[in-house]
């Protein structure tokens, strides 16, 4: 009986913690900074969710291998409203967020430092990030409503493909990967 309960937990566990599906691994250097490109991110802009949710799709956003610019070479920051999170089957943290003034929504990701590679000049701060929003959330494959508290996120720009996941700005825009986080005002 314990060696059934212990196989089912390790099945579970597997699941949870897999290695990205071909699907979740769209574009996946560029959105964990594992990209020769990623050293020279360093542009910084204070921005809003509404301000991205508005910014022109590129084209051919599906065929571009290299970061698409300036968009992901950029840090943003935004202040909004901790809409929803969960934790996604790849193990990162789908994190949406609402701008302060409208009701535009964003995805932002905080990966799964364990898939995010040693060669990622962010694995740091994508693991503080992770920390900080762990100790205040507690992220479980269910979703979960975040209050609408305050919270500051900085990210990369990336440019998703667009899906229907919960939170996606029409753009798909994303901050991915999160590389700083604070919750309250």
């Amino acid at each position: 009986m314990k060696s059934r309960r212990l196989f089912a937990l390790v099945v579970v566990a597997g699941l949870l913690f897999a290695a990205p599906s071909d699907a979740e691994r769209f574009r996946w250097t560029i959105k964990t900074g594992t990209d020769s490109a990623a050293m020279t991110v360093k542009a910084k802009k204070t921005t809003t969710v509404a301000a991205l949710a508005r910014l022109q799709r590129p084209q051919h956003v599906q065929a571009k291998s290299g970061r698409i610019p300036p968009v992901e070479e950029t840090i943003y920051t935004v202040h909004a409203k901790l809409l929803l999170y969960r934790l996604e089957a790849d193990g990162d943290y789908h994190v949406v967020l609402q701008d302060l003034m409208t009701d535009s929504t964003l995805i932002s990701e905080i990966p799964n430092p364990s898939q995010v590679g040693a060669d990622s000049p962010w694995r740091a701060q994508i693991e503080q990030a992770r920390s900080v929003f762990e100790s205040q959330f507690h992220p479980t494959s269910s979703r979960r409503d975040g209050g609408r508290v305050p919270i500051t996120v900085e990210g990369v720009g990336f440019f998703d493909k667009r899906h229907d996941a919960t939170g996606a700005a029409g753009n798909g825009i994303e901050l991915h990967p999160v590389l700083w986080i604070r919750v309250g005002s």
